[in-house]
């Protein structure tokens, strides 16, 4: 398994960060890298998101889903604004 990757999230996603079906597109990223990868970090650009529906689909559904419980450990979410912390 290798070290780390970093998903940007304007790479991944774009302009494209609202919806549930946005977030899946992220999540699926997410999940995919964590096949291969010890670590996943999600950078976030300090782009302000505000859609909780967004944010549930593309990180916090990891931690419902997940069968190992050190998936927090290996999901890293770099800079995220106030606001999508506090809705995280």
């Amino acid at each position: 398994m290798m070290d780390e990757i970093i998903l940007d999230l304007d790479k991944v996603c774009g302009n494209n960060i609202y919806s549930r079906a946005d977030g899946k597109i992220l999540y699926e990223n997410i999940e995919n890298a964590l096949q291969s990868y010890s670590k996943v970090i999600v950078q976030f650009n300090d782009k302000e998101i505000a859609s909780e529906s967004f944010l549930d689909e593309a990180i916090v559904e990891h931690y419902f889903r997940q069968t190992s419980n050190d998936v927090k450990n290996r999901i890293v979410l770099r800079n995220v604004t106030k606001p999508d912390q506090i809705l995280l």
